[in-house]
C-alpha cells in the first residue's frame, strides 16, 4: 500500500526525501508537545492536592 502511495507521490512532483524528512520533522515537534502536555497534566494533579 506504501508503494501505491510513494508512486501517487513522486508522480506529483514531490521530492519525497523533503517530503518525509518534513514529517519525521512534525512527528518530533509533537513528541516534544505530548511531553509538555503530560508534565503540566501531572503537575495540575499534583498541584489541586494542596
Amino acid at each position: 500500500m506504501s508503494g501505491i502511495f510513494d508512486y501517487h507521490v513522486k508522480e506529483s512532483g514531490v521530492n519525497t526525501k523533503s517530503y518525509y524528512q518534513n514529517i519525521q520533522k512534525c512527528m518530533k515537534e509533537c513528541a516534544k508537545k505530548q511531553e509538555n502536555i503530560s508534565f503540566y497534566s501531572r503537575f495540575m494533579k499534583n498541584w489541586r492536592r494542596y
